[in-house]
């Protein structure tokens, strides 16, 4: 049985966990959250290179999981967002997240456009590099040659049209 990862990635505070939350829950594939956002809910905020493995080690760990127990899961960001934020950061990327990225990576992803309002929550801390951190989102889902589709649009049309493009793609897969 073909086991499927769509990922919804894109800058802070686009709305991608609830997105994925609700995508998840309408269309019954199982979420995946972000194991990042955990984390530093009960850890100091940091950019240490020893952290950021920690987290993507987790989340690698997290992924594989679901994906044994599910056939679709709906990622709330995942390993490209970490590589993101290493590069934002001016970290060398571990070869564990590359072969990752490289070996299992997602069959679909959503690429949130940073259209929506930057909303404060302890965890953020770029409102005005959004635009930059989307290209590089889309630069990376285009280098691994992974499938997307970019969302701009809003409120319930945001949930209508990820909906829309995660079912033609799995029509096609």
């Amino acid at each position: 049985m073909k086991r499927i990862k769509i990922l919804v990635c894109g800058p802070e505070s686009t709305g991608k966990t609830t997105l994925s939350r609700e995508l998840a829950k309408q269309l019954k594939f199982a979420h995946v959250e972000e194991f990042a956002r955990e984390y530093f809910d009960i850890n100091p905020l940091s950019n240490e290179r020893e952290v950021i493995e920690k987290i993507a080690r987790k989340q690698i760990h997290i992924e594989r999981e679901a994906s044994k127990k599910h056939k679709t899961i709906i990622c709330d960001t995942g390993l490209i967002n970490i590589k993101v934020w290493m590069e934002f950061f001016q970290l060398k990327t571990p070869n564990f997240v590359e072969d990752h990225i490289r070996k299992s990576s997602y069959d679909f992803a959503l690429l949130l456009y940073p259209n929506t309002p930057w909303i404060a929550d302890g965890q953020r801390a770029n409102p005005n590099d959004r635009m930059a951190l989307f290209n590089a989102f889309h630069k990376h889902l285009i280098t691994y040659n992974i499938p997307f589709q970019v969302i701009k649009s809003l409120d319930d049309a945001r949930y209508a049209d990820s909906a829309k493009a995660i079912n033609n793609f799995l029509t096609k897969a």
